[in-house]
């Protein structure tokens, strides 16, 4: 990781800190509130991410590791919507033998299930809302597939420089998304808190990415001494 990464993470961090201290002030449907819980799924899969780069070493049993975390990961998302449906059908039969998870013996059908999953539900996504699930359960769904099949192809012993390549694309995707939160997150707050000078000043120190000022030569040339 380097000191930038670093940094943002540690951005990430504070501000979901920040929201957790003052979650009570917040609607239970808040848009900070799913935005603080992106930016923990950005956290711990940047933990991930940073875990991975330190034991690459390790060779296939490493990748197989990724492979099954990102495998729980993209079912536990199958599982919430399937469960959903389940109670849907109930009420509505249009959705009676929809959204049926394959057999937990059959890994290789999940990421098909769940591109499935995502086709079938974009026209009924009102439906799973009702029910709160999140508004971006099915991006999120998207990106589980994704993780998966980015682990699915770190395969091979001796790739060491292709695998800090996929290392260094997740980590830059995981800042993206990090980023484009907190850009929300700031809008968000700064209206809510804005005759709050004290909780300004608070937020301001959370979300703010610290920097190291640049030594001026005089002052390069005098450490070095």
């Amino acid at each position: 990781m380097t000191i930038l990464q670093q940094r943002q993470y540690n951005r990430f961090a504070r501000s979901s800190k920040f929201l957790d201290k003052h979650e009570s002030e917040f609607s239970s449907g808040s848009r900070a509130l799913a935005l603080r819980d992106e930016l923990k799924d950005v956290l711990g899969s940047f933990h991930a991410a940073g875990q991975e780069r330190k034991s690459s070493g390790t060779g296939s049993r490493s990748q197989a590791s990724a492979k099954l975390t990102a495998l729980n990961a993209l079912r536990g998302a199958l599982v919430a919507i399937a469960n959903t449906a389940e109670v849907i059908e109930k009420s509505n039969p249009k959705f009676k033998n929809t959204f049926k998870l394959p057999d937990r013996r059959r890994k290789e059908e999940l990421a098909n299930a769940a591109r499935q999953f995502i086709k079938d539900a974009q026209p009924v996504k009102g439906e799973f809302l009702a029910l709160e699930m999140r508004d971006d359960f099915l991006d999120e769904l998207q990106r589980r597939i994704d993780d998966y099949e980015a682990a699915k192809s770190e395969t091979g012993r001796g790739q060491q420089a292709g695998k800090r390549q996929v290392s260094n694309d997740a980590l830059g995707n995981l800042l993206t998304r990090g980023a484009q939160a907190m850009e929300v997150l700031d809008v968000i707050v700064k209206n809510k808190y804005s005759d709050q000078p004290p909780v300004m000043n608070e937020w301001s120190e959370a979300s703010k990415l610290e920097f190291t000022p640049r030594r001026k030569k005089g002052e390069r040339a005098a450490a070095k001494k």
